[in-house]
């Protein structure tokens, strides 16, 4: 029987993650060994599309520290995505330029994920960069549906702004409660439950 999406994450199985149900290519690149402060961090691509690769490594050092490796990752790929992982915890860390054009400093954006923890916003990320067999997107069709995927700003801003739809709708169904600001004090109680 076929693993979930969630399944490979969660055994960390990125490389057949990528290329068996998101549709990317197999990985072009060797293995690269990075010495950082005498620790050594092994960094396998495990998938690819025209230049643009995802990068394991099978440790999760501190934010400094994959900033580092990645500045370094950076002289081989330019274009990237680098899964720092262990057991427990995944650190998905995607260079996102300052801008909507790519241009300007970069800033490295963390995507956390807990092996064993439901997490539909990874989901929903992985959906976006899917390739299907019937296309061929560009390198820069593919970044800007990564920029829209991992623009942690939009979905930030989506999520707060279903949110306060959820909140609205308990306040308009609360009945007995003759002033507003006890309406909307039962509301804020109950959705925070």
């Amino acid at each position: 029987m076929r693993k979930s999406v969630f399944e490979r994450i969660d055994a960390g199985e990125f490389r057949s993650l990528f290329i068996e149900d998101l549709g990317w290519s197999k990985p072009d690149h060797p293995v690269v060994i990075q010495e950082i402060e005498g620790v050594k961090y092994h960094l396998t691509q495990i998938a690819g599309y025209k230049g643009v690769r995802v990068w394991s490594c099978p440790q999760v050092p501190d934010r400094r520290t994959q900033r580092l490796i990645d500045h370094e990752i950076k002289k081989v790929s330019n274009e990237r995505l680098v899964i720092f992982h262990d057991t427990v915890h995944q650190e998905w860390r995607w260079p996102q330029s300052s801008d909507t054009l790519g241009q300007g400093q970069p800033r490295l954006v963390t995507h956390a994920h807990y092996v064993g923890k439901s997490n539909p916003a990874l989901a929903q990320r992985l959906s976006m960069i899917t390739l299907s067999l019937s296309e061929e997107p560009t390198v820069v069709e593919l970044l800007n549906r990564m920029r829209r995927a991992f623009d942690a700003d939009k979905v930030t801003n989506a999520f707060y702004k279903q949110l306060l739809r959820q909140h609205e709708a308990p306040a308009k169904a609360i009945r007995g409660i003759p002033q507003p600001g006890g309406r909307g004090w039962h509301r804020h109680r109950l959705m925070n439950r």
